[in-house]
């Protein structure tokens, strides 16, 4: 496998591909997606987690583009997970069952989905196989929030990769 540049599109959707492939039965196609914003994301079925994949901001690194120009376009960036649960069993200030519970805990799934994308024998690729980022994906933090109705756990992580802006066009399959 070798190591080439990227889309964005295409390593998020390695990425989503990744956590329904990694989760079966939690993260599935229709619980599972890409979106701008994390914390618009849908509030889920009754039972059923939310996995928001977003893109954070990315920097582009000057002295690589000043050497590379567009063919050396590296971008040092990350992503969030956002996980979106509707586990109602905890009384009024509580979050033992949204937190902890044995199969839909937001810490539990969490580490899930850390194992998935920060496994080090695993990187983003491209339909031919190519590795599309130049890093392993590694965390960078977490953030919760609670809401009506919801739990919410945000996973951060890393991701790195040379921006292939070579192909423009607009054409289906591009």
């Amino acid at each position: 496998m070798a190591r080439t540049s990227g889309r964005p599109e295409t390593i998020f959707d390695s990425i989503v591909n990744r956590l329904i492939s990694e989760l079966p039965g939690v993260a599935t196609p229709s619980n599972c997606y890409h979106t701008i914003d994390p914390s618009d994301a849908a509030a889920p079925a009754p039972g059923e987690l939310n996995f928001a994949v977003a893109p954070l901001a990315g920097d582009a690194d000057e002295g690589y583009f000043e050497g590379g120009g567009l063919a050396q376009l590296f971008i040092r960036g990350g992503f969030v997970v956002r996980l979106v649960s509707p586990i109602a069993l905890d009384s009024q200030g509580r979050s033992a069952e949204a937190l902890g519970h044995r199969s839909r805990g937001l810490w539990r799934v969490a580490r899930l989905v850390v194992k998935a994308l920060a496994n080090p024998e695993w990187s983003p690729t491209d339909a031919g196989g190519n590795e599309i980022v130049r890093d392993i994906i590694c965390p960078r933090g977490y953030a919760f929030e609670q809401g009506d109705g919801f739990s919410a756990m945000e996973l951060r992580f890393s991701l790195n990769f040379d921006w292939d802006v070579s192909n423009t066009t607009t054409e289906a399959g591009d």
